[in-house]
């Protein structure tokens, strides 16, 4: 069976014109001045060690917050002169209830207790029994530096001191006794942020990389209806963006519109000042323009130049004398065009989503009626024919 791939000359690694969050993470189309935003906000920040990122994006569904997070990891990663430690998560599901905890336990599990053992080791060859008393000064918990001085051990008093730092669950009495901890363990956001920037630490003086968060469906905090839980998001935010945090970055990214539809904790006047307005970026729709741009960002992209020339001379009927240029095969300029503008013809914008459903769907149709190029008067008869 004939696929896109072999149809419309793409190059082997794309099956079809879907672009794939994590795969093509090394590209971005469209959205020029906020990128040009993002890359002003990643050049400061790593300019100096005491300056991690800290931006979030949002924007409608479909809008492609997850792709763009997604770039901007491959863009700091590739960078030899950006060196950061990238952690990748996703905002577990939230319950009304739920409070920073949630977020706080996915973070230790990204990073992993063996690489958290790793940079204890390193820090206690360096100090040695002043380890723990560096720690203490620096997270103002005897608790958390007793917690962290635990990864320097193997075995059950290991397991008990991580068990601790993540606070999923409170430890029994018993069972914090083994390493002289406290049962009540780690409840407020404050207390969050300290092991968090203490991780930072850790990471920076084992491996002089900055540890950086990149957190995705920041939305779901829409979940929480509880207002001690919403407070509890509120003061761990504020930790996060305040200039005090210097040891970590935090690149977040949810779905909502505008203000009506951020979450509450994200709301907050203390929060928006600390992170500041210039690092809240909209990723909004797109104008016919900047879909055309969209499109042939896709298809160059996406198609074999070599393998297009070939389908061009020889289906050159089906252009019906429209022209194609090197950005807009399978479409002619004019199909793109319209294409471009059937995608805005509800309310004059578009999202990311919404065009490759389109071109998938027009591909498609091509293909059904054994047709390699996509032109003007081939586009309008198929919306006629929908219509």
């Amino acid at each position: 069976m004939e696929t896109q791939q072999t149809w419309f000359g793409l190059k082997k690694d794309k099956p079809d014109f879907e672009i794939q969050c994590d795969e093509d993470r090394d590209l971005f189309f469209g959205r020029k001045s906020e990128s040009k935003q993002v890359t002003t906000i990643l050049q400061r920040s790593f300019r100096s060690t005491r300056k991690p990122p800290k931006f979030i994006l949002y924007g409608d569904w479909g809008a492609g917050k997850t792709h763009t997070l997604r770039h901007y990891e491959h863009l700091i990663t590739k960078d030899e002169s950006k060196r950061a430690k990238l952690i990748f998560k996703e905002l577990p599901d939230i319950q009304s209830k739920d409070k920073f905890s949630v977020l706080h336990s996915a973070l230790l599990d990204a990073i992993g207790q063996d690489t958290v053992q790793g940079w204890m080791r390193s820090l206690s060859q360096e100090h040695g029994l002043d380890t723990e008393e560096i720690i203490r000064e620096r997270t103002q918990s005897s608790d958390v530096a007793k917690a962290f001085i635990s990864q320097t051990i193997t075995g059950e008093a290991s397991a008990i001191g991580w068990e601790w730092l993540r606070a999923e669950t409170p430890l029994s009495p018993s069972r914090a006794n083994l390493i002289m901890l406290s049962s009540k363990g780690l409840s407020q956001s404050q207390e969050f942020v300290h092991v968090l920037r203490e991780l930072g630490r850790l990471c920076a003086q084992a491996t002089k990389e900055t540890l950086v968060f990149l957190v995705d469906e920041l939305g779901n905090l829409n979940e929480t209806a509880n207002k001690d839980s919403e407070n509890d998001w509120k003061w761990a935010f504020r930790g996060i963006f305040g200039q005090e945090n210097k040891e970590f970055g935090f690149i977040g990214a949810g779905t909502w519109m505008g203000e009506d539809d951020c979450p509450r904790a994200l709301q907050d006047q203390q929060v928006v000042t600390r992170l500041g307005l210039e690092n809240i970026i909209q990723l909004g729709p797109f104008g016919q323009e900047e879909a055309v741009d969209f499109l042939k960002s896709l298809c160059r992209a996406f198609v074999d130049a070599k393998k297009a020339e070939k389908l061009k001379k020889k289906y050159a009927e089906e252009a019906n004398e429209e022209p194609i240029d090197a950005e807009s095969f399978p479409f002619t300029t004019d199909g793109m065009d319209l294409l471009a503008g059937h995608a805005c013809r509800e309310g004059g914008t578009t999202y990311p989503r919404d065009l490759l459903g389109l071109v998938d769907d027009f591909c498609n149709r091509a293909m059904d009626k054994k047709r390699h190029i996509l032109s003007h008067e081939f586009i309008d008869s198929e919306i006629s024919f929908s219509d």
